[in-house]
């Protein structure tokens, strides 16, 4: 009897140590990451399925558009593509930011929610505007249709 009950109670222990804690924190990681992917799906955040309405751009040197930020943006790394060939280099990622925005250049005839595509440079200007409560920019693009060296001026919106 009392062989019995020990290897009844070395079975038990047995499966109470089937996993170890590194592998017991895998598993509640990738739970908890499943969880939050189909919190995000519920509440219409998936990533860049997500995106609303259209694409701002730009397309001439000086071309002058304003635009009013709702202060909604994703992050999202992404394949880095040839310029040239428009092409995914494999191993390679390039991050961007996708801020939601109207285009209000024409006041009368404002856009519906659109998407503003852009690197860590001009992100890093929109969101100090933003910080700073201005969501109205300015955005002036500078170099020809085509070139890879394309800057943009972007500063808050002057009301007229």
């Amino acid at each position: 009897m009392e062989t019995t009950r020990n290897y009844q109670e070395n079975k038990v222990q047995q499966k109470q140590e089937l996993f170890d804690l590194e592998i017991k924190r895998k598993i509640q990681e990738s739970l908890q990451e499943i969880y939050n992917k189909q919190q995000q799906a519920a509440n219409g955040n998936s990533g860049s399925n997500s995106r609303k309405g259209r694409f701002i751009k730009f397309v001439h040197d000086g071309e002058l558009k304003r635009l009013s930020m709702t202060g909604q943006f994703q992050k999202e790394r992404i394949p880095y593509k040839d310029f040239i060939t428009n092409q995914a280099v494999e191993g390679r990622f390039s991050e961007r930011y996708f801020f939601e925005c109207y285009d209000i250049t024409d006041s009368n005839h404002p856009s519906e929610i659109s998407t503003w595509e852009r690197g860590p440079k001009d992100a890093k200007t929109i969101l100090y505007w933003l910080s700073n409560d201005k969501n109205v920019l300015d955005v002036i693009r500078h170099s020809q249709p085509g070139s890879k060296t394309t800057t943009y001026d972007i500063h808050p919106a002057t009301i007229d």
